[in-house]
């Protein structure tokens, strides 16, 4: 069990440092060339940059230790010392990392491309329980504190306020735009990084053929089906809910299959948000 700990965490370890280099070069490549300020602690170490020339990464750390120091108290040391490690770490990383730019980079594709993989690295930090700081911190402390609103509200008006504090302070109001851009691409692609490539659709099919169809499934898709008995409240017919859940690539043909067994069929279709077991990935 101790080696297993050990080796779990090294693995996370090590994806943390993949995920601070993926942050570091986003930031360097995209986000400081065109002066886009993000929200958290990243905005504000731009700012910083820009307007007294201190180094992002050391920047970020400076507002990063005042934030953690109130964070100790609220949330306790064992997810401080975590996020500790990442912000420090990270910090590091983008000074290192500083001298890798493009030499001339279009803002509306530095928007994109930032905003990819700076959520890349989030989702990282995400799946392997790390954090790098900032409006995170302020948003849990905040919302334990005084028990009002939500984490996803009080982290929407730290980084509302960083954006549109830092480039009026920046003097151009223009790039609050691209910075939105940035923020929307890079929570895209977290929830990807952190749900997975291999979303699946979730199919509950309400008919009298479950046994034809699951025949026809097994056929062609080897994949498993659940039967439930239901029951009709207006007609109060008996029915068979036939649950599956199939890949979105296969999800085309799978609605034609459907309407050749029983075209009176009713369907309810809905993405999945992760899927684990046979026929997809395993639990991890």
């Amino acid at each position: 069990m101790e080696k297993e700990t050990i080796r779990s965490e090294t693995v996370a370890v090590g994806f943390m440092l993949a995920g601070c280099v993926v942050f570091a070069l986003g930031l360097n490549l995209f986000v400081v060339p065109c002066n886009l300020v993000l929200g958290g602690t990243t905005g504000g170490a731009v700012v910083v940059n820009k307007l007294f020339g201190i180094p992002v990464g050391t920047a970020s750390i400076m507002i990063n230790i005042p934030i953690m120091l109130v964070g100790w108290r609220i949330l306790g040391w064992k997810f401080i010392a975590r996020t500790a490690v990442t912000s420090m770490v990270l910090g590091a990383m983008i000074d290192a990392l500083a001298w890798v730019q493009f030499p001339k980079v279009d803002p509306i594709l530095s928007a994109l491309y930032g905003g990819i993989l700076l959520g890349i690295a989030i989702g990282i930090f995400y799946q392997y329980n790390w954090s790098s700081g900032g409006s995170e911190i302020l948003a849990r402390a905040w919302c334990r504190a005084t028990g009002k609103g939500t984490m996803g509200q009080a982290m929407a008006i730290i980084d509302g306020l960083v954006v549109v504090g830092g480039n009026l302070l920046l003097g151009e109001p223009a790039n609050m735009l691209l910075a939105l851009v940035t923020i929307f691409v890079c929570s895209k692609a977290t929830d990807m990084i952190i749900a997975g490539y291999d979303k699946g659709m979730q199919c509950l099919i309400i008919t009298n053929k479950g046994d034809e169809l699951y025949r026809l499934v097994q056929t062609k898709y080897q994949r498993g089906m659940t039967c439930l008995n239901g029951r009709g409240m207006y007609t109060g017919n008996e029915y068979q809910v036939m649950m599956t859940v199939v890949k979105r690539a296969q999800f085309a043909d799978y609605k034609k299959m459907i309407k050749t067994v029983d075209p009176a069929a009713f369907v309810i279709v809905s993405e999945t948000y992760d899927v684990f077991g046979r026929g997809f990935k395993e639990i991890y």
